[in-house]
C-alpha cells in the first residue's frame, strides 16, 4: 500500500499516489500525520477516517441507554430513530445517521446522565483522623471517626416525599417541625440526613 504523507490516503499503486501528488488542488494537510507504512502513528482525525464504523455509534447508544435503563424505540430500517428522517432506501438512512444532529444530542445526554448518576452514587465512607497528644510519662490518644454516607433518592423516592410534603403543608402547624417530627417517628436510613 500507497500512502499520502499530506492526507493519510492510502492508494493500491504507486501511479495512483503520484496522480493523487500531481493534482492542480493538492490535498489538505493535517499536523502530526504520517502513514501508516511509515510509522503507525496516526492523527485522531486520521483514525476516526480509516476505521470509522457507521453503526458503532449507534451500538454506543445502545450500550449507554441499556446502562441507564432506557428503553430504545424500535424503528424500521427505512426511518431513522431519533429525527423520524425516512428514506426508501435503507443505505441513505445509514448516511444520515452519520451525522444526524439529534443522534448526536441524545449521545451527549446520554453522557450527561451516566455522569450525574455515578456522581449521586458516590458514597463517601472512611473518613477518619487521629489526634495524638503525649504527655509526659503518658500517652493519650484521641481517635475521631467520622463516617458520612450518602444516600440516592430514586424517582418513586421523590414522588413520595413530594406528596408527604404536600400532606405535611396543608397540616396545622410549622413546616419544619412537622417534617422533622415525621423523619424521626420513621427509622429509615435514608431519611436520617436532618441535623439539629
Amino acid at each position: 500500500m500507497n500512502c499520502c504523507k499530506n492526507c493519510c490516503k492510502e492508494f493500491k499503486t504507486n501511479w495512483q499516489l503520484q496522480r493523487h501528488l500531481s493534482k492542480k488542488l493538492p490535498c489538505k494537510t493535517s499536523e502530526s500525520i504520517k502513514c501508516l507504512n511509515e510509522s503507525k502513528v496516526y492523527h485522531d482525525y486520521c483514525k476516526q477516517i480509516s476505521m470509522s464504523n457507521p453503526m458503532k455509534d449507534d451500538n454506543d447508544i445502545d450500550v449507554l441507554e441499556k446502562e441507564l435503563g432506557i428503553q430504545s424505540t424500535e424503528t424500521t430500517k427505512h426511518k431513522c430513530r431519533f429525527c423520524n428522517y425516512e428514506s426508501p432506501k435503507t443505505s441513505n438512512v445509514k448516511r444520515h445517521m452519520l451525522s444526524c444532529k439529534t443522534k448526536i444530542q441524545y449521545k451527549e445526554k446520554l453522557h450527561e446522565m451516566i455522569e450525574t448518576k455515578k456522581n449521586f452514587n458516590i458514597q463517601i465512607t472512611d473518613n477518619r483522623q487521629t489526634n495524638n497528644n503525649t504527655v509526659t510519662n503518658r500517652t493519650t490518644n484521641t481517635t475521631n471517626n467520622l463516617d458520612i454516607t450518602i444516600y440516592t433518592i430514586t424517582q418513586e423516592q421523590w414522588d413520595y416525599m413530594r406528596n408527604k410534603i404536600r400532606e405535611l403543608l396543608n397540616k396545622e402547624g410549622n413546616l419544619k417541625e412537622n417534617i422533622e417530627d415525621y423523619i424521626r417517628k420513621h427509622n429509615d436510613p435514608n431519611r436520617k440526613n436532618i441535623f439539629d
